[in-house]
C-alpha cells in the first residue's frame, strides 16, 4: 500500500519524530474505539443509519492505524539492533567532528 495523504494516519505521523509516533497512534487508537462504541448509545433508526453510513471510512482508518502499528513496530525491532546503533553512533560522532 502507498503511503500518501489518503491514508489519514499517514498524514498525521508522516512528519513525526519516531519517538512521537507511538503516543500519536495510541490516540488515534482512542479516537477509532470512542467512534466505534458510539453503536452503544444509538437509538433512532437515522442515528443508526448515519453510523453505519460512517463506518465503511471508520474500518478503513482501523486498517491504516493496524498497517502503520505493523510499521512502527518494525522500525523500532530494526532500530534496537546493534549493527544499527553502532551506526549510528558512528554517524554521530563523525558529524560532531565535522563541525
Amino acid at each position: 500500500m502507498p503511503l500518501n495523504d489518503d491514508d489519514r494516519v499517514f498524514e498525521k505521523v508522516r512528519h513525526l519524530n519516531l519517538l512521537a509516533v507511538g503516543s500519536t497512534l495510541g490516540g488515534i487508537a482512542e479516537e477509532i474505539n470512542k467512534k466505534y462504541e458510539e453503536r452503544k448509545k444509538l437509538v433512532t433508526v437515522k442515528e443508526i443509519k448515519e453510523y453505519f453510513e460512517q463506518l465503511p471510512e471508520l474500518q478503513q482508518q482501523h486498517r491504516d492505524l493496524t498497517m502503520h502499528v505493523n510499521i512502527a513496530t518494525q522500525i523500532k525491532k530494526e532500530t534496537m539492533k546493534h549493527d544499527f546503533r553502532k551506526t549510528i553512533e558512528t554517524e554521530q560522532s563523525k558529524n560532531k567532528l565535522a563541525r
